[in-house]
């Protein structure tokens, strides 16, 4: 009962997290004026702007001037439902269940705005920086020392491939794995570097060889940083024993 809950709770959080996906890199307010068509500037009733249920309902369309909705509005709502499910099923309602659902949520809009427009808006890692800060006081997860220097290293680390990569490794992605690494600490930051490189690289080398990107083009790699994050969220824990135990194999 309480995961459904969870469930659809979760998809209007996503129903406003649409919001600031659109809004925030224009640099509107994500407050006012209320939810409308960016075409015709229709206001959207209540009950046009229900997840899932009305994009299906306007056949994905906007009511007055019949402008195409696009899908990944309902996707987004579908997929911070399931998140949240997923976030009670494994912490239930604990500090660390809350907790995980607001990073979800700050993700899940880092993702979106960077794969469309390359950046990574300081108000979210702001945000991402005072829940990282709060879960170390409240869960002492991690330890302080273990936040302060894995933070540190982390940061020193990515800012010289930043500064060697001439700038081709965005600012942005120097600042979200530092607050990733006070977020997660040691070792599972160092899980998350492995797994958002190896699926960036993977996934940069495929769209090369199917000639749907060029080989000197930029892709964000801000996505693949919040997916590695959400994998390392849930199941952070098995899969560095897993690496570990892969190791080691390896060295003997």
């Amino acid at each position: 009962m309480f995961l459904i809950f969870t469930f659809l709770f979760g998809m209007l959080i996503g129903s406003f997290l649409n919001v600031v996906i659109y809004r925030l890199p224009r640099d509107e307010n994500i407050a006012f004026p209320p939810s409308h068509c960016p075409k015709c500037g229709w206001k959207i009733k209540p009950w046009e702007n229900i997840p899932v249920i009305s994009y299906l309902f306007l056949r994905g369309k906007c009511s007055s001037c019949k402008n195409k909705i696009s899908p990944i509005y309902p996707f987004i709502e579908l997929l911070t439902g399931v998140l949240f499910a997923l976030a009670y099923w494994k912490y239930s309602f604990t500090p660390q269940g809350y907790i995980s659902v607001i990073i979800i949520s700050i993700l899940i809009c880092i993702f979106f705005i960077d794969l469309e427009h390359y950046i990574i808006p300081d108000s979210l890692l702001v945000t991402l920086l005072i829940v990282s800060v709060l879960k170390l006081f409240i869960l002492n997860q991690p330890t302080f020392w273990n936040a302060l220097i894995t933070t540190g290293i982390t940061f020193l680390f990515f800012y010289l491939v930043y500064i060697l990569s001439k700038e081709k490794f965005g600012g942005g992605d120097v600042k979200l794995f530092t607050l990733l690494a006070l977020y997660f600490g040691w070792p599972l930051i160092n899980l998350l570097i492995v797994l958002a490189s190896v699926s960036g690289l993977l996934i940069a080398g495929i769209l090369i060889l199917a000639g749907i990107i060029k080989k000197d083009e930029p892709i964000p790699f801000g996505p693949f940083i919040v997916f590695s994050s959400i994998i390392t969220l849930f199941y952070g824990e098995e899969l560095w024993t897993i690496y570990e135990e892969m190791i080691l194999v390896l060295l003997l």
